[in-house]
């Protein structure tokens, strides 16, 4: 068995790892707005 220690350490990288999941997944939805909005400029460009 784990020593509570090593309990506390793995509790600490789960949730570093959770915050890290959690920060992909923002940062995904982020560029994919972005690149919807890229796109939506260049059809509001071509009106002129």
């Amino acid at each position: 068995m784990a020593t509570d220690e090593e309990l506390c350490a793995m509790q600490k990288l789960f949730k570093l790892y959770n915050i890290e999941y959690v920060n992909d997944i923002v940062l995904s939805a982020l560029e994919l707005l972005y690149y919807i909005l890229r796109i939506a400029a260049i059809f509001a460009g071509e009106g002129d």
